[in-house]
């Protein structure tokens, strides 16, 4: 064997061994991702909505959110060890910072999961926008008349508005609505560079993609129904209990900005025109909002007591916001909480080996966020003083 067939074997090996590592751990959850989006794609073929899917949507988007969360972080790491640690050299170990992220991740990890993870929104959306082509929305009377009967024969929206109104609450309930779409995308992709916690991290990336197909897809094909904010252009000729809500919002957006308002009639004129784009597809039950929230709740739980309370809180923000900005009826937030834990238990049941709430815990008092790979600048300042 020559030596460029040496150089050609030892440059293959390395890719070869990374390949079937990842496969080895992360196979199981880039298995679901595709599986969906195969599913998806199928489906779009049996019901002639070809003109409805594309798993590119997201892909772009990734790299855009994957950049300004790296920059982020880099910041964050940066600052700390200029104002906190104070090195002789702070540039070389910035550097060496980064490094050692980048080996504690992995490039063909993270790069993989990220790409699975964009081809799965992609997925996602395509099929939210199949929900009124193969099973128009039809359950929103039903929905409201579920919230009157668990609420004493009220609508829930009219007991939360007296209290949001009267403390000036709907710009900041407004902003944490909107702040959910940065939390979860970033809980998320903390999960994938994340490993100090291999158990966690794998229940909570399985939950998180099982919280989409189950309540984001197939629940919301099933359950078809637009919500509150759509209740009077769905059924114009009924009277619209959800009206002096709307008129609410939209009073309060022209002096400071609602952003579920702009957001509703976007949705609603893609609808209308039969368009796909970007954020396309209605479906209120069950909220994909309150579904989240409370999964980072549940994953939180398993790390501290601060941390779970402080997501428990946000959570019901989530709930209340939901329905205060006309999304969603409450009703939804409670299937969503319910068919969330009922996702996140039987994941955990079949992610039980060596995982108890000890180590979990033991690992963040170890090394606390933001500490992962200490260790790791002094190995890679060693490899390059050798």
């Amino acid at each position: 064997m020559g030596l460029s067939s040496l150089g050609a074997e030892r440059l293959r090996l390395p890719c070869v061994r990374g390949t079937r590592q990842l496969l080895k751990e992360e196979g199981d959850i880039i298995a679901l991702l595709l599986a969906f989006s195969g599913a998806t794609w199928v489906v779009a073929h049996l019901y002639h909505l070809e003109s409805r899917f594309s798993l590119t949507i997201y892909p772009r988007i990734a790299l855009i959110a994957i950049g300004v969360l790296l920059g982020i972080l880099f910041l964050w790491r940066a600052l700390r060890l200029l104002l906190v640690v104070r090195p002789a050299y702070p540039l070389r170990e910035i550097l060496l910072e980064a490094l050692a992220f980048v080996r504690g991740a992995g490039l063909l990890r993270t790069a993989t999961l990220l790409l699975c993870f964009s081809f799965f929104f992609s997925a996602v959306s395509s099929f939210k926008s199949f929900i009124p082509v193969i099973n128009p929305y039809h359950w929103d009377g039903f929905w409201l008349e579920a919230d009157r009967l668990l609420h004493g024969g009220s609508d829930p929206w009219r007991i939360i508005h007296d209290v949001v109104v009267s403390l000036r609450l709907t710009w900041p309930i407004n902003v944490l609505y909107n702040l959910w779409f940065f939390l979860v995308v970033g809980a998320l992709f903390w999960m994938i560079v994340d490993h100090r916690r291999p158990v966690l991290r794998k229940r909570f990336m399985v939950s998180y993609a099982l919280a989409w197909i189950v309540n984001g897809c197939l629940l919301a094909l099933l359950f078809s129904s637009a919500g509150p904010c759509y209740f009077g252009r769905l059924f114009p000729g009924l009277e619209n209990p959800y009206g002096p809500l709307m008129a609410y919002l939209a009073q309060v957006s022209d002096g400071e900005p609602v952003w579920a308002v702009a957001t509703q009639n976007y949705l609603w004129e893609l609808y209308e025109k039969n368009r796909f784009a970007i954020g396309s597809g209605i479906s209120a039950m069950p909220s994909m909002h309150v579904s989240l929230a409370w999964l980072l709740f549940l994953t939180a739980a398993r790390i501290g007591r601060w941390l779970a309370v402080l997501a428990f809180a946000y959570s019901m923000v989530i709930v209340l916001g939901s329905v205060h900005l006309g999304w969603h009826y409450l009703v939804d937030g409670y299937l969503s909480i319910a068919t969330t834990t009922l996702i996140w238990f039987a994941v955990c049941l079949c992610y039980a080996d060596g995982d108890s709430r000890t180590p979990d815990r033991a690992a963040s008092r170890e090394s606390p966020p933001g500490e992962a790979g200490r260790s790791e600048p002094h190995q890679a300042r060693t490899a390059l003083t050798r």
